[in-house]
């Protein structure tokens, strides 16, 4: 129970202490400011000016250099967008050339094939079996206008 109540009152006057210091602090700065009231203050405003008119240039030529700087990443950004369409085009260029040459190579190879739709009716399914009969027999040569048409029909 002593030692709580040593403790307390060792807080208390720490607290009492700080206090003091604090109270005299105030009194220090109150007095600092009537001091600062009372002095001329023609030479401050003079003073705040000429720092002020410093901070307004200062904003200024920041402001500037801002705009100077957003223009080029914009003419960065447009000289990119054209980099990446030219490099678009060169490669859909390429692969036509690559699917042209494909094509041409594998040329002589390529046969059309139909597609049976399903259950049909004897007589249709008979012709149906004859026509597939014929086609399997012959080999069509196809040009690639023919082929790209005959593929976008079926997709």
């Amino acid at each position: 129970m002593n030692v709580r109540y040593n403790t307390i009152l060792n807080k208390y006057k720490q607290l009492k202490n700080l206090n003091s210091q604090l109270l005299l602090e105030i009194a220090e700065l109150k007095q600092k400011d009537i001091l600062f009231r009372e002095r001329p203050q023609q030479k401050d405003n003079k003073k705040v000016e000429e720092y002020l008119q410093l901070d307004f240039d200062q904003a200024l030529v920041d402001l500037k250099n801002e705009r100077k700087c957003k223009l080029k990443i914009k003419n960065k950004q447009v000289i990119l967008r054209k980099k990446l369409s030219d490099q678009k085009r060169q490669y859909e260029i390429l692969q036509r050339e690559y699917d042209q040459g494909k094509i041409q190579k594998y040329q002589s190879k390529r046969t059309i094939l139909i597609k049976n739709n399903g259950p049909q009716q004897p007589e249709k399914q008979v012709q149906q079996q004859e026509n597939n009969d014929l086609q399997k027999k012959k080999i069509i040569n196809v040009e690639k206008n023919e082929i790209l048409a005959i593929a976008q029909q079926v997709d």
